[in-house]
């Protein structure tokens, strides 16, 4: 955790909000405005099938409400049931955090484990959006020399047990943020060799990863039109707690109203 994220503590009035569904409680504490002047009634949403998607009601008004930290219960429930059916990540002590988008679900996650001076390990190249964020935490990035099956997991190995000779005056990493579907701006996807040589080179290292996978629902067809399987992910091979994944649905829904899962 980095120093400013030891600072934080929990919000009080946040800490109301469970009980705010509190049969016949008035809260005059969290600072909610009346749902009955809402000046919607209802949202109607006509998708590509034909189907009308239609929201009132006392559903409406949840939506348009003020909602505890993680987000609303029943879309947290829903996300963690698909990551469960999609990635079946074997530890099951894990959580799920709704963000404004991918991008700041990342910056949160590099303010809240990185301190000034801290060393972060990155392919090479790596996605500028990253960078920018970086940069003003006043944090040293490392590259890690990448091909096309993403990161060489021998090059990761070789600059981590000779760290302190190749870098004096840095700090000992303890993050790895990579990006192994369609890693921009390369292009690359990393294999499934290089993804096993990967994660256990975190683990040997002792190092948190951070899987940036917004592209993991994209594939292209086979030759023989079909598609192809899903690679693993690097959060379905954690089985020691160590991968942050941030999944996002601006590359399979729309770009306008981004909403980002890690």
């Amino acid at each position: 955790m980095s120093s400013r994220a030891l600072l934080r503590k929990p919000s009080p009035i946040r800490a109301l909000t469970p009980l705010l569904k509190t049969p016949g409680l008035i809260s005059l504490g969290g600072g909610l405005p009346a749902a009955n002047l809402f000046p919607f009634t209802d949202f109607s949403f006509s998708i590509g099938t034909g189907e009308t998607l239609k929201i009132s009601g006392d559903r409406l008004k949840e939506a348009l409400q003020y909602s505890g930290t993680y987000g609303l219960e029943d879309l947290i429930s829903l996300l963690k049931e698909h990551q469960i059916r999609v990635h079946q990540p074997p530890n099951v002590d894990w959580n799920i955090l709704i963000t404004t988008g991918s991008q700041d679900a990342l910056s949160k996650a590099f303010s809240t484990l990185l301190s000034e001076g801290d060393t972060i390990l990155t392919e090479d190249p790596t996605y500028s959006g990253a960078l920018a964020d970086l940069r003003p935490l006043g944090v040293n990035v490392i590259g890690i020399p990448s091909n096309h099956e993403g990161i060489i997991p021998e090059e990761m190995d070789r600059i981590l047990l000779n760290f302190s000779t190749l870098y004096p005056n840095f700090k000992r990493p303890h993050l790895l943020y990579t990006i192994p579907t369609g890693q921009n701006p390369s292009g690359s996807t990393a294999s499934m060799p290089v993804r096993k040589a990967v994660y256990g080179l975190a683990c040997k290292h002792n190092l948190v990863l951070l899987e940036d996978d917004p592209y993991w629902n994209l594939r292209l067809l086979t030759e023989g039109n079909n598609e192809p399987e899903p690679l693993t992910s690097y959060f379905s091979m954690d089985i020691e707690g160590r991968v942050i994944r941030f999944d996002s649905f601006s590359k399979i829904l729309s770009a306008g109203p981004l909403h980002s899962i890690s």
